[in-house]
């Protein structure tokens, strides 16, 4: 892990990016709400350490990307987004993203307010709208990004109510390359004081090289070669067959 002053530095480095962006186009706001504009809000997730330096800005309706270039060399995308309410919107955002990705090629990270959740499990209670569900995971798939796991915390929104109702609205979501150029990172949560989010931590160099753990992506499914790839590690295994005791 790196000092202390060296993580500060990259957290507020990445905040002012931010804010100065969203302030030079106007985009933002307190909260979305009933603002006529969109906006980008306050960022919820910090980045602590690894974040090298700003090559390239972008700023979209729903996002703020940045470019950077990582200790290897290797140019990565970092987008941070705030998922707006209504179905209308949502799915404007999602197109949003689709153009982003499409302009930013090579390793991308997209992070922050998502407003949007993947499956029932990540929200406490059964009001869902499934449709919006199945909208974000065909982006996610279409997009073969990984959803980096967090640790530490199920929930990161609460509207803290007596009886909460709690979701997932933040993440994570990052494409298979910008995976292998930080095989170490490692989301966090960390406590929660004065907002009805969780603060995310994301370290980029934080585990230590171990065993590696399988994880199955959806989208492998629609690879070139994947049934082949299947068909022949399957076929490549003997069967041994183990006759019974008398």
């Amino acid at each position: 892990m790196g000092d202390g002053t060296s993580a500060e530095m990259n957290c507020l480095k990445l905040q002012q990016v931010v804010f100065i962006l969203a302030k030079k186009k106007k985009l933002y706001r307190e909260k979305y709400g009933n603002c006529t504009a969109p906006c980008v809000s306050p960022l919820n997730i910090v980045i602590i350490r690894g974040l090298g330096s700003a090559l390239e800005t972008r700023v979209d309706n729903f996002c703020v990307s940045v470019k950077f270039s990582s200790t290897s060399g290797t140019a990565w995308w970092l987008s941070c987004v705030y998922g707006p309410q209504g179905d209308d919107n949502k799915i404007l955002f999602l197109q949003e993203l689709r153009r982003i990705r499409a302009s930013c090629q090579g390793p991308w990270l997209v992070l922050g307010d998502f407003n949007l959740i993947v499956n029932a499990e990540e929200k406490n209670n059964g009001n869902l709208n499934r449709a919006m569900m199945g909208r974000f995971r065909c982006w996610i798939n279409d997009l073969e990004l990984i959803d980096v796991i967090l640790h530490g915390r199920k929930f990161t929104w609460s509207n803290q109510q007596n009886s909460p109702t709690l979701v997932r609205l933040d993440r994570v979501l990052c494409s298979s390359d910008w995976k292998q150029l930080f095989p170490n990172s490692l989301l966090q949560s960390a406590a929660t004081e004065g907002s009805d989010h969780c603060p995310l931590l994301l370290s980029l160099d934080a585990v230590k090289p171990g065993k590696v753990r399988f994880h199955f992506e959806a989208f492998w499914t629609k690879l070139e070669g994947f049934h082949e790839a299947v068909e022949a590690a399957w076929s490549s295994f003997q069967l041994l067959l183990v006759p019974l005791s008398p």
